[in-house]
């Protein structure tokens, strides 16, 4: 009887374990990602399918700047920032 009841109160406290939140462990920015993605698709839902796929020709010269390190720093005005509300 005792062991049943062990288990009883140890699948108890696994119940109200489960029951508790993680909000003060998470980052203020949890999320923001996948909110700016639903609402770009909400606004036009072919947008998660990207630009088109690349040619080979596009790719081969891609590798070969890598290649030479002739790639380029993005400008402040092609880059995306996302802050915190």
């Amino acid at each position: 009887m005792k062991r049943v009841t062990a288990i009883f109160v140890v699948g108890v406290l696994f119940v109200i374990a489960a029951c508790s939140t993680n909000e003060g462990y998470l980052a203020p920015d949890t999320g923001l990602a996948l909110r700016a993605g639903l609402a770009k698709q909400i606004v036009d839902p072919k947008a998660a399918e990207g630009p088109p796929m690349a040619t080979t020709e596009k790719a081969a010269a891609a590798i070969a700047r890598y290649r030479n390190d002739e790639i380029k720093d993005p400008s402040p005005e092609e880059m995306t920032f996302i802050t915190a509300k």
